[in-house]
């Protein structure tokens, strides 16, 4: 999502809705300094795939650098993937941002919706049922 598309999703926000939107978002968006952090003293075991939400690739660098330890090349193969992963991490956090920013708007969207459900009246079907006369 660029600039554009985010000024489009502020734009038909109120107020109130902003506020809850930037606050949201300032609290979970990921930073790519803690990610570049994260992979500078604790890349030989991935933690920093676990801060950019890829649990499975922090299990798997895991791996490489303690069994490879025994014959020596996995430590070298982690340090390979942690200088590939200097390239990748500004484009995955800018995935996980954007992701971000379109699921908060949907919630908000989506309560604003039930809000205004909530808000009308309920209205009671009564079916026309007719009994048969008795006299």
């Amino acid at each position: 999502m660029d600039i554009m598309d985010t000024f489009y999703l502020m734009k038909n926000l109120d107020e109130s809705e902003r506020v809850i939107f930037q606050f949201e978002y300032g609290k979970q968006k990921k930073n790519a300094g803690i990610a570049y952090v994260l992979l500078i003293f604790l890349g030989l075991f991935g933690i920093h795939k676990l801060y950019l939400e890829n649990k499975i690739m922090c299990v798997v660098y895991t791996l490489i650098t303690i069994l490879g330890a025994f014959i020596i090349i996995g430590p070298f193969i982690t340090v390979m993937l942690c200088i590939i992963d200097l390239f990748l991490i500004p484009s995955r956090i800018e995935t996980l941002n954007n992701t971000l920013e379109k699921s908060l708007y949907d919630k908000i969207i989506n309560s604003r919706a039930k809000s205004q459900v909530e808000e009308k009246p309920a209205t009671y079907y009564e079916p026309s049922i007719t009994y048969p006369r008795q006299y």
